[in-house]
């Protein structure tokens, strides 16, 4: 709710988190440029990116930069 750049996360019970974003290859580069390592899965479901749960600090990492994305 807190990240303009997400635009929905879809229901799982797994270890990773999957979620629309305004645009996939741009997050996806810049998450890239911070060293925090996801999946662009725009191929298969449009502007999506896979995230896997990480530790807390890498967690905290991840939706601090989030925020900062334009």
């Amino acid at each position: 709710q807190n990240i303009p750049l997400v635009k929905r996360i879809y229901p799982t019970d797994a270890n990773f988190i999957l979620m629309e974003v305004s645009n996939a290859d741009d997050v996806y580069s810049q998450l890239a440029s911070e060293n925090i390592i996801t999946r662009n899965r725009s191929k298969l479901i449009q502007n999506c990116i896979r995230i896997s749960v990480g530790k807390p600090r890498e967690n905290a990492k991840l939706l601090s930069t989030l925020k900062k994305l334009k």
